[in-house]
């Protein structure tokens, strides 16, 4: 489950989850500019857990991804025909990950691709997080050199959702998590 930030309770709390995970994990992070959409990732009791930023992607515009590299001359980017989103500051308390809560973001991510019509996502992302996705399928587009340091991979990635919409066994999943979301909502 999820909610948009609308308050600035909200985005007082979405800092704070966000200032934690970036903490613990040593993340570097970009300042917001108000054009990105975020949301705050819930537990089935509504108990906010985790944090997702996403910005529509404008080449040599403010970009989520300058945290660690400029990509804006990178071919593939430059490559990608139609909308365009950035995902950044998806982030999972310490106490709340490997409890399934992840389900909760691919809901969002295909929620935004269904409303804001988005054809990639392009994102710098942990690789555990990587991993964690393959596992159920999705393939994402490595483009880049990996980002190594002390603490972390991080991987430049592109997902592209033209495609996954395509692939009945993602449709499958995300139908199930689709309506699981909705029914865990209702008795909340």
């Amino acid at each position: 489950m999820f909610r948009p930030v609308m308050t600035k309770k909200d985005h007082q709390l979405f800092n704070a989850i966000w200032d934690s995970v970036a903490r613990e994990s040593r993340f570097k992070t970009t300042e917001a500019t108000g054009n990105e959409q975020r949301f705050l990732l819930l537990d089935e009791s509504g108990r906010e857990l985790g944090t997702a930023e996403f910005a529509r992607y404008t080449p040599y515009g403010h970009s989520l991804l300058r945290g660690y590299k400029s990509y804006d001359e990178h071919p593939k980017l430059r490559s990608l025909k139609g909308n365009v989103f950035e995902i950044a500051k998806l982030g999972i308390q310490k106490g709340m990950r490997n409890k399934g809560y992840f389900k909760h973001m691919m809901v969002l991510m295909n929620h935004l691709a269904t409303t804001q019509k988005v054809d990639y996502f392009v994102a710098v992302v942990d690789s555990k997080l990587v991993r964690m996705v393959e596992r159920v399928g999705i393939k994402m587009d490595v483009f880049d050199e990996l980002i190594e340091t002390d603490h972390f991979t991080l991987y430049p990635v592109i997902l592209n959702v033209r495609k996954l919409r395509k692939n009945p066994f993602i449709r499958f999943v995300l139908y199930r998590l689709n309506k699981r979301t909705i029914e865990t909502a209702k008795k909340a």
